[in-house]
């Protein structure tokens, strides 16, 4: 690993997992909600919604940041802040984000404070230090609710599938652009 800030977010992603998991250890009679049913072609259908939700938010943001200053701006900010990752770190932080978030705000905070509010925090948490992030933190708010609303239908898995791709895409891309810049100067 070559980025500084890999075994820190991994840290991070340590940490949010085992607060989701006390956090589910006092609950009384709960229990993370993987998969529902035990039908494998359900597993099969529940795995193509994730992987359509993740698809689905990966064009909106393929289209914003084609179509919009802001959203073009955004991923200039998030291209300097994060530093160049090498591929075993893209798929490693995508993984550990999607499986850590997904497990701490759907799969405990969800079923304990409900869609709405579990969907405010995430966004509210996916705040930048300036204003130029609100839309990054308003997106975040609507990929909450989609990943909410798929949750609730049909369990961990899909969520952390859907939020995973997007992730990887999304760090691929900015590493992509980081790339072709240094090779352009």
């Amino acid at each position: 690993m070559k980025n500084p800030l890999t075994p820190v977010i991994a840290v991070f992603y340590l940490l949010l997992v085992g607060a989701a998991l006390v956090w589910a250890y006092f609950l009384t009679d709960f229990r993370l909600r993987f998969l529902h049913g035990e039908d494998p072609a359900l597993w099969l259908r529940h795995g193509a919604m994730g992987l359509a939700c993740g698809i689905l938010v990966i064009v909106l943001t393929k289209l914003a940041t084609d179509n919009f200053n802001w959203a073009k701006g955004l991923e200039n900010e998030f291209r300097d802040i994060l530093g160049p990752f090498d591929p075993p770190e893209i798929l490693f932080l995508a993984l550990a984000s999607g499986f850590a978030e997904e497990i701490f705000f759907r799969g405990v905070m969800q079923e304990v404070i409900g869609l709405t509010a579990a969907s405010l925090i995430f966004g509210l948490l996916h705040v930048g230090p300036t204003l130029r992030y609100l839309p990054w933190t308003i997106y975040a708010i609507g990929a909450g609710f989609l990943l909410g609303l798929l949750y609730e239908r049909a369990g961990l898995f899909p969520v952390i599938l859907a939020h995973s791709l997007v992730n990887f895409v999304s760090l691929t891309r900015i590493n992509r652009r980081r790339r072709q810049e240094m090779f352009l100067e």
